[in-house]
C-alpha cells in the first residue's frame, strides 16, 4: 500500500508499521495509551503535557480536561485496530491536512513514549504512513470490516470460531450489541430510543438498535443467567439448503438483502463512531 491522493471529504484507510516488523506496543498499558491518543490528539489544540492533564490520581481518563478549550476535531475516526507491530485507522479528512497532522502527532507521541519507557533509540516506525483512499460505498464497507474485524481475529489463535468458544459466557457484561432474537428492553427505554429502524427490511436492525441505546446513554448487556434457544439457520448464506458462500449473492434474495442492510448500517453511522464512555 502506498499513499494515494485525498482531500477534504475523503475516507482514507491508513496503516503505520513498526520498523523491520518490530513491536510498537509491548504491554497493556501501551495499548491503553494508544486509545487515549486517538481520543485526545484529534484536536486543533495541543497540550504541553497532555497525559498529565488527563490523569487524575495517576489514572488517565477519556474525559476532556476542563482546562482545555472546546475540541475542534481534525479528522473523523470511523474505525481502528492496533496490532503488535502496526496499526490501522479508517479516517475521514474534515480539514485540509488533518489526517497528516493527526498521524504525525500520534506517531511522534508513540515513538517518544516507547523510547523513553524501554530505553530505545531511533525511529520506531519504518517510514511515513501508507494510505489508500476509499473509492466507493462498497469499498468503505469492506475497509471497515477489514480494519475492525479481520485484523482482530487474525490476532486470535484459531480465528473467529476459537474466539467465540473462549468468550466468557459465565458472566454478565456490557457488549456492543446482542442478537435481535434474544432481546429484553425496558418500556421506558423503548419510549426514549424508539423501535427498530424500518429502513432495514431484514438484518442489522438489531445492531443499529443497540447502537442507538448506547448513543442515548443506555448500555447493552449480555446476561449470562438467561438461556434462550434460537433455531439459527443462516438462510442468507445458503441456496436450496446448502451453504454456498459468495455464490449465494446471485441466487439467494436474502443474501442480497443482508448485504444491502450491511451497507445501510455502515453508511448511516459513518460519521458517528461508537462510544461507550
Amino acid at each position: 500500500m502506498y499513499r494515494e491522493p485525498y482531500g477534504v471529504g475523503s475516507f482514507v484507510h491508513v496503516i503505520q508499521r513498526g520498523a523491520h516488523g518490530m513491536p510498537i506496543v509491548r504491554d497493556k498499558s501501551d495499548q491503553e495509551r494508544f486509545l487515549f491518543l486517538l481520543a485526545h490528539f484529534n484536536d486543533e489544540f495541543s497540550a504541553e503535557n497532555w497525559f498529565r492533564d488527563i490523569s487524575m490520581d495517576n489514572r488517565p481518563s477519556f474525559e476532556r480536561p476542563i482546562s482545555w478549550p472546546e475540541q475542534e476535531k481534525i479528522v473523523h475516526i470511523l474505525g481502528f485496530s492496533l496490532l503488535t507491530n502496526h496499526f490501522h485507522l479508517l479516517l475521514e479528512e474534515i480539514v485540509e491536512g488533518g489526517i497528516s497532522k493527526f498521524l504525525q502527532r500520534v506517531g511522534t507521541a508513540i515513538s517518544k513514549h516507547y523510547n523513553e519507557k524501554y530505553d530505545e533509540r531511533g525511529s520506531l516506525f519504518q517510514g511515513p504512513f501508507r494510505s489508500r483512499t476509499v473509492s466507493s460505498d462498497t469499498h468503505l464497507t469492506y475497509a471497515s470490516a477489514y480494519v475492525q474485524t479481520k485484523n482482530a481475529f487474525d490476532m486470535y489463535r484459531g480465528g473467529v470460531k476459537a474466539a467465540m468458544k473462549d468468550f466468557d459466557h459465565a458472566s454478565t457484561r456490557p457488549v456492543d450489541w446482542v442478537m435481535g432474537s434474544a432481546m429484553f428492553v425496558r418500556g421506558s427505554v423503548l419510549a426514549e430510543v424508539g423501535h427498530f429502524d424500518d429502513r432495514y427490511f431484514m438484518y442489522f436492525e438489531d445492531c443499529d438498535w443497540c447502537r442507538r441505546f448506547w448513543q442515548h446513554g443506555w448500555p447493552v448487556y449480555y446476561l449470562h443467567h438467561i438461556e434462550l434457544r434460537h433455531a439459527h439457520h443462516r438462510y442468507s448464506a445458503h441456496v436450496d439448503g446448502r451453504p454456498v458462500g459468495f455464490w449465494a449473492i446471485f441466487s439467494n434474495k436474502l443474501t442480497r438483502i443482508h448485504i444491502k442492510s450491511w451497507l445501510q448500517y455502515f453508511w448511516k453511522w459513518r460519521r458517528d463512531p461508537l462510544r461507550h464512555y
